[in-house]
């Protein structure tokens, strides 16, 4: 379908609270899911479901990028690991053909992914891994960090600055969590700023309170003051498990193995096999150590 920056807007508007209200229902979907084992493929299936509405959240300030900055390329950033669960095959599908016949050509969709490693009590966080950001022409993309939960913003950061120092302008990426906390929103804009002043795009499907340890206890819709009660969630240990504090050296071992398998699916011809074999040797080391 065509999509321009006046009828991505009008789009937008039209949708806005039915959007909105859809991803509120499938957020508390997601917090009430039973955790453990069984309940993983139900939680990524609910997350998928977010993804796929969020591609509509990106879509104006994607149009306003492209028509205002001429780029040829979007790029969907999956923050590892939880992002993984909104930036697969389905997703990119859904953003390529948003994107179809979009100006004078189409714009290209591609998956990229970045590691980061939070460590809260020293408020900060590293970066581990990355693959697709090492292109001479990154001057003519704009990103879309997806992510399930921004609680501190500390990995929305992360993510960005490398996206930046990649060659991507923060007013060329914007952010998505399925929930926002304004802590983190803060700090995203008072982090991701380029040099003539202008900012990085934060859009959020719903919003959150963060407990004393920074963790989401309440969300509400964006539209709404009214904040529901949740049970806070790792979203990345919900998604794929991969906690060495649960389960045995096998069961480990195979929640790293469906967490890689996943990943080929999404990034199959973005990385190469030494990446891959890096990435696994990583999250074995971190959370399969008795293996």
């Amino acid at each position: 379908m065509m999509v321009g920056a006046e009828s991505a807007s009008s789009m937008q508007s039209e949708q806005r609270t039915d959007l909105f209200s859809e991803q509120f229902d499938l957020a508390l979907a997601f917090y009430a899911l039973d955790d453990g084992t069984q309940s993983r493929e139900r939680h990524r299936a609910i997350v998928q479901e977010m993804a796929d509405r969020a591609v509509e959240l990106a879509l104006p300030h994607l149009a306003h990028v492209v028509e205002e900055q001429h780029v040829s390329r979007a790029v969907l950033v999956a923050p590892l690991r939880g992002g993984l669960g909104l930036v697969t095959p389905r997703t990119l599908g859904r953003l390529r053909g948003a994107l179809s016949g979009f100006g004078p050509s189409d714009v290209l969709v591609e998956p990229w992914a970045v590691g980061v490693k939070r460590h809260p009590a020293q408020d900060r966080a590293e970066v581990y891994f990355s693959c697709g950001l090492q292109r001479a022409d990154n001057h003519d993309a704009a990103a879309i960090i997806l992510d399930f939960g921004t609680a501190t913003g500390l990995t929305t950061v992360a993510v960005a600055r490398e996206l930046k120092q990649a060659g991507i302008d923060y007013r060329r990426m914007t952010s998505i969590s399925m929930t926002l906390a304004e802590k983190g929103r803060k700090r995203i804009l008072e982090s991701c700023i380029d040099s003539d002043g202008r900012r990085i795009q934060i859009e959020a499907a719903t919003r959150a309170n963060l407990n004393d340890k920074d963790y989401v206890y309440q969300i509400a819709p964006t539209f709404s003051a009214a904040f529901c009660d949740v049970n806070p969630k790792d979203w990345g240990e919900r998604m794929w498990g991969m906690e060495n504090t649960h389960g045995s050296p096998d069961v480990l071992h195979h929640e790293v193995n469906e967490f890689m398998y996943h990943f080929f699916q999404t990034f199959e011809g973005v990385t190469d096999y030494s990446q891959r074999v890096a990435l696994k040797d990583y999250y074995l080391r971190q959370y399969a150590p008795l293996g």
